[in-house]
């Protein structure tokens, strides 16, 4: 619950924020991911990072944020964050350019 939730929060403004949009006492149930929801590629599920609870995947996106391979050009790190971000405009379900239908396949999003 928001109410449980809010007294773990050290950011004043961020409390401020919650108190304004919910009240003080909020409502009774709100997931947290309402506040700071990590994206994913085209919305798709995220993969566990457990090895025991990944389920059998088809195919596994992952972002690698990483400056170190450009010389002088910083900001290569901030690319999975920019694709993920374009990605929530456009659907992923089927690509008419190759005729191929992905809604059938098991896909995820790793995270980084």
């Amino acid at each position: 619950a928001l109410s449980e939730f809010k007294h773990k929060v050290v950011d004043d403004t961020l409390k401020a924020e919650m108190v304004a949009k919910y009240g003080k006492e909020g409502p009774q149930n709100i997931p947290l991911y309402a506040f700071g929801n990590k994206l994913s590629f085209y919305r798709l599920p995220a993969y566990p990072d457990l090895p025991e609870e990944r389920p059998e995947a088809d195919c596994v996106f992952f972002g690698c944020p990483f400056d170190a391979s450009s010389t002088y050009r910083m900001g290569a790190r901030f690319g999975p964050a920019a694709v993920r971000r374009a990605s929530q405009m456009t659907s992923f379900n089927y690509a008419p350019w190759i005729e191929r239908d992905f809604s059938k396949m098991k896909i995820y999003d790793a995270g980084k």
